[in-house]
């Protein structure tokens, strides 16, 4: 079966760049051109994520159960999620720890129910930190979300699992077994 695939690499570099959020749109190979962050509602006129995720209600009921549905977007999420919902850009995306990326990511990738995402992370513990956030988007059963990580063993091919998570040397082992 051909899945549309949404890959996804979490860097945790973020931290030393300023605090407002960068967001880079990619349409063609390099360079990539910033997106201006003027135009990114604030205060009162900021959207909330079910005002963002309008018409792709999946998410509706992880997101009200996590309390997140209808609170306002942060500056990284009012920014990227209207860009990657339509499908229509790479992003790449650098902002500070806590503001939001990995809902950022998630949410494009997990709204579409056809959709696989594979996310490589550059270390367990944040691989783990993802998995966990997938894992609370998509029902908290387990089962829509593989974990490769080094001492969590073989994730199991299975046609559930709509979000693969793990660090580059272990998913490539595990691509490398099948």
């Amino acid at each position: 079966q051909n899945w549309p695939l949404l890959v996804f690499l979490v860097l945790p570099f973020a931290r030393a760049w300023s605090p407002s959020p960068l967001l880079r749109r990619r349409s063609a190979p390099f360079p990539l051109p910033s997106l201006p962050s003027a135009n990114i509602p604030d205060g009162d006129d900021a959207p909330t994520l079910r005002a963002l995720l309008d018409g792709r209600p999946l998410l509706h009921g992880p997101l009200a159960s996590l309390g997140l549905l209808d609170s306002p977007a942060t500056p990284i999420q009012r920014a990227s999620l209207p860009l990657s919902l339509d499908g229509s850009s790479s992003l790449l995306l650098v902002a500070p720890t806590g503001s939001g990326k990995t809902l950022s990511y998630l949410l494009p990738a997990l709204s579409d129910p056809d959709a696989r995402a594979l996310c490589l992370a550059p270390t367990r513990e944040l691989a783990v930190q993802i998995a966990g956030d997938a894992d609370s988007l998509t029902g908290g059963d387990g089962r829509a979300v593989a974990l490769s990580v080094r001492g969590a063993g073989r994730p199991e091919a299975d046609a559930d699992v709509r979000c693969w998570v793990g660090t580059p040397t272990e998913v490539g082992d595990a691509l490398g077994d099948a």
